[in-house]
């Protein structure tokens, strides 16, 4: 009760203080980020309410603040500018590739349990809850005949981000994607072949920030392409699921 009513007393004086000099306020989150703006609404013991200079409005419980703060405007910049740590990140994850669907039937793709490595897996959030997601990854699944290469592809993938927090320090994100992938059939007779198509998928992750620049992720996707091979006369559905531990920069 009593740091509640520290905090309270705190956004009196800084909002009297900000409308009588340039300054803006800063509030300190204890996930790290920090948050520069106006503060136009305040609840007692409750909750608070800041404004960015494109009248997008953030809202953060009191338990969720660890203090505030104030400091100048430069001369360039509005009274109501506000700019947010931690709306980003960009990492990378591996894991575990799980064939599903025709790929995985033996009849079909003949496909097994393989790899997926995510390179870039890049998330930045425009609003609390909707940003964009982009991904790079590569997977390998072994096939079902002994000797022979296992399949191999790999995508390039974008799409929007929606965020939500869960608790203080936990974000769980979902993103539907597109993108361009490159896939290679393992050799069946007369060498591999590449062929490339779009490719689609829907996936969500799991960040918990352990500091203000460092998260970890806990990512899952699913994806669907349909190269068309030329030379083998074929097209093969490559369907797979993932599950992948990894860990981020905060931008």
């Amino acid at each position: 009760m009593k740091k509640y009513l520290i905090l309270v007393i705190s956004i009196m004086i800084s909002v009297v203080g900000f409308g009588q000099s340039n300054y803006q306020e800063v509030v300190y989150l204890k996930s790290g980020e920090i948050i520069k703006g106006v503060i136009i609404e305040e609840i007692p013991n409750k909750s608070i309410k800041i404004e960015n200079s494109e009248g997008v409005i953030f809202e953060y419980r009191m338990n969720e603040i660890e203090k505030f703060g104030k400091e100048k405007l430069p001369s360039t910049v509005s009274k109501t500018n506000i700019t947010k740590k931690g709306s980003g990140f960009i990492g990378i994850t591996f894991g575990a590739s799980i064939p599903t669907g025709y790929f995985s039937f033996q009849t079909n793709g003949m496909a097994n349990l393989g790899y997926q490595l995510n390179g870039i897996e890049f998330g930045y959030l425009f609003s609390k809850h909707i940003g964009v997601s982009a991904t790079v990854f590569v997977a390998e699944n072994p096939i079902r005949i002994d000797s022979i290469n296992p399949w191999r592809y790999g995508s390039l993938m974008i799409g929007p981000l929606f965020s939500l927090k869960i608790i203080n320090k936990l974000t769980l994100a979902v993103k539907p994607m597109i993108g361009y992938s490159l896939s290679t059939v393992p050799d069946l007779r007369d060498g591999a072949e590449e062929a490339s198509a779009v490719s689609y998928g829907v996936g969500a992750n799991l960040r918990y920030n352990l500091n203000k620049h460092i998260s970890l992720l806990l990512s899952s996707d699913y994806y669907y392409s349909e190269p068309s091979f030329k030379y083998y006369h074929f097209s093969q559905i490559i369907t797979t699921f993932s599950i992948r531990v990894g860990a981020a920069y905060r931008l």
